[in-house]
């Protein structure tokens, strides 16, 4: 079974340390880990003094650095470059690390990659672990086409079923009463809408200079149909015959009526 590890960035933790995130691919699964240098050259040491594997020749952590004064190291060990070359050198080593040494042979390896936590699998079983025997990879095979399969059912619509699925009672009931919410609202709004629609005749505003504009702006279609239109020119009809009626007990100075006649 083919493990993969590589590093896909560090940053700064709150203690100084500088975390290297790791993400691992194991079976058909992906996961990340976040490991300081440090650990990476616990690792190395762990599975070659203390569970004996032999790693090739030239297969080892980026070597140590020392940066002399306090003040200057700390400069150093953040710098952009620095961190960006060690990031490379780790990835490059670990992605050899699990070429060379399989999870089945290693402990240290599994935990420092925390395999375990993330993959139900049974190491001790796995006879010839590293090349993986064909039961192995059938196996690995069958399972990454059926995660595919079901990642692939869940992202898609199934436009095929032309029937009503089952919803259950309380959920029938819980959009019911969202429909009648929305419903309630447009019913309380609709009693002041009318007051958005009430016809006018056009009317100059303070902005219109001049008599022609004042002319124009009368002259303009209003927004209502013909209808409305003739109601309204009813109604402001039969008010100036009102205001003229009333005027008819208006006295001018010299004790003249302003109209003293109006045939009705």
């Amino acid at each position: 079974m083919q493990t993969t590890a590589d590093v896909r960035g560090y940053e700064k933790s709150d203690k100084g340390h500088v975390i290297y995130a790791i993400e691992v691919g194991f079976a058909s699964h992906k996961w990340l880990v976040f490991r300081r240098f440090k650990e990476v050259c616990d690792l190395h040491h762990t599975i070659t003094k203390e569970e004996g594997w032999q790693p090739p020749k030239d297969l080892e952590p980026p070597p140590k650095r020392f940066w002399g004064s306090l003040g200057l190291s700390a400069f150093r060990r953040f710098d952009p470059e620095f961190l960006a070359e060690r990031a490379e050198q780790l990835g490059a080593y670990l992605a050899r690390l699990v070429g060379a040494l399989s999870l089945g042979e290693s402990q240290a390896l599994r935990t420092f990659l925390e395999v375990e936590n993330h993959v139900d699998w049974d190491f001790s079983t796995a006879n010839g672990f590293a090349g993986g025997s064909a039961e192995i990879r059938e196996m690995a095979e069958q399972d990454r086409l059926a995660l595919l399969v079901d990642e692939t059912a869940r992202a898609l619509i199934d436009v095929s079923r032309s029937g009503v699925e089952a919803v259950e009672a309380a959920d029938a009931l819980l959009q019911r009463q969202r429909l009648l919410l929305a419903t309630d609202g447009f019913r309380a709004q609709s009693a002041e809408l009318h007051k958005f629609f009430q016809p006018t005749l056009p009317t100059p505003s303070t902005q219109t200079s001049g008599a022609d504009a004042v002319v124009d702006t009368l002259n303009r279609a209003a927004r209502v149909n013909a209808a409305v239109q003739q109601a309204l020119l009813e109604r402001v009809g039969m008010a100036v015959a009102d205001r003229l009626r009333d005027s008819t007990a208006t006295k001018l100075d010299e004790g003249h009526e302003l109209v003293s006649h109006m045939q009705s």
